[in-house]
């Protein structure tokens, strides 16, 4: 072989090693392992509240990952204990974990771009569901999360109301979205505390007890602990396939807290 041809191959050869190191996959992604095992979301977003706090949220098509953090600058927010930052990780069951207040670990934001409404991070944690187990996640990630159509409070996927113990609940930030199995429907308040309710995402209207109706579940959440309902009920007025609107009642009780006159209007994702 001549020294010509020689050069030529070595030249083709580094041609081709540095075009691949200069594809990049700038897909947004959500996902850690939990126990070893992967975890990936199909459908990812944040909410930037109006008070300035942030709500984090990947959701697969059974299991759905939150974080909410406060007010701050890109860097780290411990998560557990007293921490104003959090973080919870729900499975196909329904059961929730927590990481406050006996769990730990740090979510990092490495990257906030608030002219293209992204962010990115990575993250690990213990989470602890006191009547099952621990569960460790590790070498999460986050990246290019949007929070366009939630920034400010604006965008939300409709209205949530409620009484908590006697107060009112005002949502500033609603979310919906079919996660494969289910229509998961989250409000927050500006202080943290959200009201979760999970319904089948063939749900006909009628009237389901919880938790005994299967693929029925609502939770609530105070900013640091996350209580699931052990009595109460939740009707379906309406459900709409076509337009993805879903509207109904919802009261129920958790270990600690009662809620009562709750009512949702929404089209989910």
């Amino acid at each position: 072989m001549t020294m010509k041809r020689v050069m030529l191959l070595c030249f083709a050869a580094a041609f081709a090693f540095f075009s691949c190191e200069d594809i990049q996959t700038n897909d947004p992604a959500f996902q850690g392992n939990i126990n070893g095992e992967f975890f990936r979301a199909n459908d990812s977003r944040a909410t930037m509240n109006n008070d300035g706090s942030w709500s984090i949220q990947g959701i697969s098509a059974t299991e759905i990952m939150t974080f909410r953090i406060p007010p701050g600058p890109i860097g780290p927010y411990e998560l557990g204990g007293l921490s104003s930052s959090s973080a919870t990780y729900e499975d196909g069951n329904g059961n929730i974990y927590a990481t406050n207040p006996l769990g730990s670990g740090v979510l990092e934001i490495t990257a906030r771009c608030l002219s293209c409404e992204t962010l990115s991070g990575t993250f690990y944690f213990t989470a602890i569901n006191a009547s099952l187990d621990t569960i460790r996640v590790e070498r999460g990630l986050m990246f290019d999360i949007s929070f366009g159509d939630g920034l400010g409070g604006a965008g939300n996927a409709g209205s949530l109301v409620a009484d908590v113990d006697g107060t009112p609940f005002n949502a500033v930030t609603v979310s919906a979205g079919n996660t494969g199995n289910s229509i998961l429907v989250t409000a927050a308040t500006v202080s943290g505390d959200a009201i979760v309710v999970r319904t089948p995402v063939d749900v006909v209207p009628g009237n389901y007890p919880i938790p005994q109706s299967s693929g029925f579940a609502a939770s609530y959440s105070d900013g640091t602990t996350t209580e699931l309902a052990d009595s109460g009920t939740i009707v379906i007025i309406e459900h709409n396939v076509s337009e993805r609107r879903l509207r109904g009642t919802f009261a129920f009780t958790t270990s600690e807290h009662g809620v009562s006159s709750g009512q949702f209007n929404i089209v989910y994702l």
